[in-house]
């Protein structure tokens, strides 16, 4: 597995986001073929939502032992995937803050399809604040007034979750970086191992956290505007009132109750 060496990084940032791309090939020692997340929306998903599962796995599962819910099924990983899955959840803990402090991830796609995974307490904030539960609540008050999901009003809720969440994983003081301001991406790597009901089966190879060579630019916060190229963090305050409900939403889905 390959790290870039962004160990001991200082950052002025309070949150971390990434962007993630995803790189496939057909054999091992063959070559990497990039999955277009507009071409192949499906296949970039799906190979994300794994890397997303493990990065939540030891808390859901710390979770779940807690509350004595055992997953009824756990899928086995295979033996190079359980070691991907190690050395990429210690790597980004080592790097990033948010994750270290709370071992908790979620994707955002932007409008071409590419995700962004915000960490740590991230998560509670873009699910509390920026409208990710209210989704749910009016999906359900839509079934039970009108027998149906989508309404005007629903997908009025989803379009605003999805500006304001991804607005917020891609704001410049959010972006995770490298020691010298760089944006780090994260690149995942799989290898195909066989095919399954005629789609690909892919195996996890590799990974590398690396600086995107265009320096992103950050900017200084003043009221209601953004003005120069050097970030200022704002005054912190306390999210403890976002991360309990946000727990509280997990317990309530282990327990049936979503």
């Amino acid at each position: 597995m390959k790290v870039l060496p962004l160990n001991n990084q200082k950052s002025t940032n309070f949150g971390h986001t990434f962007k993630v791309s995803i790189c496939v090939r057909n054999q091992a020692g063959g070559e990497y073929t990039f999955i277009n997340p507009i071409n192949n929306t499906k296949q970039y998903k799906t190979l994300n939502s794994r890397f997303i599962g493990w990065l939540n796995e030891d808390f859901i599962t710390d979770m779940r032992c807690r509350l004595n819910k055992p997953r009824k099924i756990v899928k086995k990983k295979t033996e190079h995937d359980a070691e991907g899955k190690k050395q990429l959840t210690e790597a980004l803990t080592k790097i990033d803050k948010d994750y270290h402090d709370i071992n908790m991830a979620r994707s955002i796609y932007n409008d071409k399809g590419l995700a962004y995974v915000a960490t740590g307490i991230d998560v509670p904030i873009i699910e509390q604040l920026h409208g990710a539960t209210q989704i749910g609540m009016s999906k359900a008050d839509a079934l039970e007034l009108y027998g149906v999901t989508h309404t005007p009003y629903t997908d009025a809720v989803v379009r605003e979750f999805k500006n304001n969440s991804i607005n917020y994983a891609k704001s410049p003081e959010n972006l995770l970086r490298s020691k010298t301001g760089k944006e780090v991406m994260l690149r995942l790597n799989f290898v195909k191992t066989g095919e399954k009901k005629n789609q690909p089966v892919y195996e996890f190879e590799n990974f590398e956290f690396h600086p995107i060579k265009k320096t992103a630019k950050q900017k200084i916060y003043s009221g209601d505007l953004f003005q120069s190229e050097t970030f200022q963090p704002q005054p912190e305050r306390s999210f403890a009132d976002e991360y309990r409900k946000t727990i509280l939403n997990q317990i309530n889905k282990i327990l049936g109750k979503l």
